[in-house]
């Protein structure tokens, strides 16, 4: 369930922390998130780009791993969030 401030459509309405903790842990989530899976298409261009380059393909596979492994983080970090803050009554 979405917290209250995204039903109602207004992120002004951040008047307590009921409102402005779930909101602002969305964001951090979703930016996260985006960064992370923006460097994984990066990761894959490097190494489509490679042509055979040993080092450059070094180079790529290791930010291909340390994307997945960021987009993993992410999504443990919004679970555990989402049930610490459910738990809290917050969410």
């Amino acid at each position: 369930s979405e917290p209250e401030v995204y039903k109602s459509g207004k992120l002004a309405e951040l008047k307590d922390i009921k409102t402005a903790v779930p909101a602002l842990f969305s964001i951090v989530v979703y930016v996260s998130g985006v960064i992370f899976i923006i460097l994984f298409l990066i990761g894959g261009l490097q190494y489509l780009t490679a042509a055979g380059n040993e080092e450059a393909t070094k180079k790529a596979m290791k930010l291909l791993v340390d994307a997945v492994i960021g987009i993993v983080i992410v999504l443990v970090a919004w679970a555990a969030g989402s049930w610490i803050l459910t738990l809290l009554g917050i969410m």
